[in-house]
Order: structure tokens, then sequence, then C-alpha cells
């Protein structure tokens, strides 16, 4: 399943890639005409700014704040080497093609500039991997008090040495009245030619969505976290470098292990998550935290904190509940990378198995409207499910700007999506009759999606791209989720129904979960529970 024709070309790549390097010398050589030849130089040695000697920066990374000022806020990471010790951002309005960094609008923000050591790629074949350190230096920034719905300039780099990254051009969101960000998963390439079909791509979305907020990154966004070749290559497309980027845990960015590193967490190691809402947790497998924008929040879990049943573990899952309960957003949008709802060859896992329990709860008691999840590298979205059944719902179309969509109202309950692979290796579906599902495919192309918020009303599409030439692959509409339209009593019947039939101490913790639920219902709600004699039978 996993020897797919992607991972194959990529090993072969990368096995030509080092067997070049040494059938092949394209450097100078010693001997003119037959005799040493000797070059005798006195004063200094220009040096020009390269990444190989340090000076010019590279893995530039940009992402976006959280809360009423998001739109208005960017976090930016980059490297250089150790030999420049102060890093600085350099923000421009946007008035022509040209930027003028020397005139008087430039906004310059000196970056916290720390020493760090960080992974060095010896060897990578995929399956053999050997890592050495190396000594840079970490830069982040911050600029706050953009304009909404405006045009700038930005670049990075060390003025004393005129070393600067190429100028890129980012836009701000609306401050209110609705915002759209596109969604992507698992580029996790190998070699240069996996990332430039990502970038690619994401190109493709950028010029589609120009008004796009942010890219969720639903994880593996390399094939090893560990691989700094990697990240350069996954961090240097336009597109990636001109949207804010959000980034989710997946099972590749914990792969790897060099312990002499300052930061084993590869996200923290190549984000800056600055003005996120990141509770105190153990990161080392990994980060979970929430952010808001506009009238929606999303709650970013971590599925590689996992507790002795192979779930999401208690502390996150707690926390979770904590966001999505304790919010006045309109919407509520869960991100993760394992997906819960796939036709892929990781749909039975016994960690997917679990947290699709733990998510179809968390869910439904919290009035999740959407769960984003990647891993499978299929294409995949649910009927709306509540704890895990289909729930009907009234359906009529609906034209937006131009597009007709398929609008749910009012559905009591989630969307579940995986929306394919933005890279090169596609795994088979299989047809799972035990898995709730309304579209499952494999398109065999990469894959973005676009999704707009706009009061009540929230529009997902997505598109195939082929050779530069994106097509509509899916779409679809929904109406805000509203958990005060469902009775109290009903997710108390749900959460008993799901229990399962034959009861072990490994479910202590769901019964007394619907136990709990039970309990906290009036007299008069107790009494619609209609099947409370199965949930004594539980106990």
């Amino acid at each position: 399943t996993y020897l797919t024709d992607s991972f194959l070309t990529g090993v072969g790549t990368m096995i030509q890639t080092y067997a070049g390097s040494f059938a092949y010398d394209d450097t100078q050589d010693d001997i003119m005409d037959g005799a040493p030849r000797v070059i005798v130089f006195s004063g200094d040695t220009p040096q020009a700014p390269s990444v190989e000697n340090g000076l010019l920066p590279t893995q530039v990374t940009m992402s976006t704040g959280s809360g009423s000022a998001a739109y208005s806020q960017r976090n930016f990471s980059w490297y250089t080497g150790r030999n420049v010790e102060q890093g600085t951002l350099q923000i421009l309005p946007y008035v022509s093609q040209t930027p003028d960094f020397a005139g008087g609008q430039t906004i310059n923000i000196a970056a916290e500039s720390v020493p760090v050591v960080k992974g060095k790629t010896r060897l990578n074949l995929a399956l053999i991997a050997k890592f050495g350190t190396q000594d840079v230096t970490r830069h982040t920034a911050v600029v706050t008090g953009l304009n909404a719905n405006s045009r700038y300039w930005y670049r990075v780099g060390n003025p004393e040495a005129n070393a600067w990254s190429e100028p890129q051009i980012f836009r701000t969101g609306p401050a209110e009245g609705g915002f759209n960000f596109n969604v992507v998963a698992d580029s996790q390439g190998m070699c240069a030619a996996d990332y430039v079909v990502y970038h690619d791509t994401m190109d493709n979305a950028a010029r589609r969505f120009r008004t796009a907020a942010f890219t969720v990154h639903l994880g593996d966004i390399v094939d090893n976290g560990m691989d700094e070749d990697q990240w350069t290559m996954a961090t240097s497309g336009k597109a990636v470098r001109s949207t804010p980027v959000i980034p989710v845990t997946g099972n590749h960015e914990v792969k790897g292990d060099v312990s002499a590193v300052t930061e084993p967490n590869a996200l923290l190691r190549h984000y800056n998550l600055q003005g996120m809402n990141v509770p105190p947790q153990d990161s080392s497998q990994g980060i979970y935290y929430s952010y808001r924008y506009q009238n929606a929040l999303f709650v970013v879990l971590n599925s590689e904190s996992l507790d002795e049943l192979n779930g999401l573990d208690a502390t996150q899952m707690d926390w979770a509940y904590e966001e999505l309960s304790n919010t006045d957003a309109e919407w509520k949008i869960v991100l993760l990378h394992k997906s819960t709802y796939s036709s892929g060859p990781h749909r039975n896992d016994r960690d997917v198995v679990r947290i699709r329990t733990q998510l179809n709860a968390l869910a439904a008691d919290t009035g999740v409207a959407l769960v984003l999840g990647g891993h499978d590298h299929t294409y995949n979205r649910t009927d709306v499910l509540r704890r895990g059944t289909v729930r009907a719902t009234s359906t009529e179309n609906r034209s937006h700007r131009g597009v007709v969509y398929p609008m749910l109202t009012n559905p009591a309950g989630t969307i579940f999506i995986t929306p394919g692979t933005v890279g090169v290796k596609y795994y088979p579906v299989a047809i799972d009759n035990s898995i709730p599902t309304l579209k499952s495919e494999q398109p065999e192309l990469p894959v973005y999606a676009n999704i707009e918020i706009e009061g009540n009303s929230l529009y997902y599409q997505a598109f195939t791209v082929n050779n530069g030439t994106a097509t509509a692959y899916d779409r679809i509409g929904l109406q805000r989720v509203t958990v005060e339209d469902i009775p109290a009593w009903q997710p108390v019947i749900e959460a008993i129904d799901a229990l399962p039939a034959a009861i072990q101490l490994r479910h202590a913790a769901e019964v007394e979960a619907a136990r709990a639920a039970y309990n906290a219902l009036s007299t008069a709600e107790q009494a619609e529970v209609s099947n409370y004699d199965r949930l004594l039978a539980a106990e």
C-alpha cells in the first residue's frame, strides 16, 4: 500500500543525487596544462551572500495572529548562519510592483535572534536516514497594526551584509464581514520534484483565491520532520511565503530524532505561533493549540499525543472540550492530521478508530460544524454525522458568487472531510461499509480546498490540479450549526446508543460520561431518555 509510485520515484531520485555527487566534480581542477596551478591572493575576500555561507535567510515562514485583530498581525520565522547575529524584518505598504525598501515608508522590526542547533541531513533514503547537527541563528519577528484588506511587501535579512530574502507580497484579510481560507494536506515530499508539484498547486490556489486569509496545512508537510533539506524545499514556494500557514502536527513531523537539537518539535522549529492560544503541554510529539478568526474558532489537535488506549490524551481532550464549550464563535472547526473518517489504508488503525470515537463525542457535545483531517492521501467527505450516525438534513441549491452549492440547512451534526493530498503520494480507496461516506474517491491528482465563512453560512469547495489547470471536484454549503436547536436529552440518548454492545473495563470512561450527562438533565428531561435501561445494563 505504501510503496506507491511516488515513493519508489523519490527513493530513486535520492540515490541518483547521492551517486551523482560522487561521480561528477563540477569544480575547477587544480591542474592546468599538466602542471599544478597556484593562485596567490592578498587582501580581504569579498563574500557574496548565499544560503551556503549563512548570510542569506532560508526557511522563511509566515503565520497569522489570533483574535479580534488577527487580520492585522503576521508572525515570521527564518534561519541564517551563526555569522548573522541580528536579523531584521522589513514591511512596506504596497504602492508599486517595484518595492523601495530604502524609502521612508519602510517599517524596520528587529527580530529576536537566538543561536540554536538544528539537524543537518547526512543521508536520507526514506527508510534509512542519518542526521548530524549544524549551528545556526533562529530569527523570529512579529508585525502588528496592519490595515485590513491591504497589501504589503516584506523581506527578512541582515542590513549590515545587505543580505535579504526575495521580496514577497502578502495581503491582510477583512476585519469583519466574512473571510476565506485554503486547506491542504500531506505535501510530504521526498525529493525536489515532489515539492514542485506542491508549490505549483499552492500557486494555483493563491491565484484563484487571492483574498485567502491563511492556509491550513493538515500535517505531513515533509516526509521526515528532522530533514532540514526537506523543510527548505517545503518552505521555498512563493505561495507559502505570501499566505500565512496554519500548521498541524502530522506523524511524519515527529519522525527523526537528533537529541542535540535546540527545538525537537518540527512545527515550533519552523513556524512562529506567537499570538495563538498554546496551552502548557509536552510538545516533544507535536503541539495542539487554538485560534480565533472573526466568528470562527479553530481547534488544532495533535493526533500524535496519545494515551494508553491509543486515543488522544486526556489533558488534550479536556482542553479541547473547554475551548469548544466556552466560546461565542458561530463556527467551530476542528483540525487534526489523522482523519477519523476516510476510506484509505489507515481507516481501521487502532489509534484512528479510538480517535473516531472521541471526536464523535466531542463534535456532538460542543456543536462542531467541520472536522478536517489528512493522513490517508485519499478524498473523503461524509454526510452529516452525529455520534457516527447519519442525520437527515434538508438540502437546497444556492448560488453564491456565481457558484451553485448544495446547501444543508441547519444540519444537526458534523461533516468530516479528508481533502486528498496536495502532494504526489496517492493511496488506494477501499470500500468499507462501516465507514459512513458520501464521497470517497482517489482522484490521482493533487487537491486543495477553500472554505468561505460569511455570517451563518459556510461554503466549501475542492479542486484537483492537473498540469496547472484546476478543475472543480467537490462542493457543499451549510448553515450555522446551533446546539440550542437540539433538545438537551437528545445527546444523552445518542451517547447511550453509542456504547458498545459488549461492555468491557476499557469502556468505563464512556459509560461514566453517559451517566454524568444523564444526571445533568432535569427530571422531565430524564423522562425523555428512552434507552435508559441500556445505560443501567452497561453499568
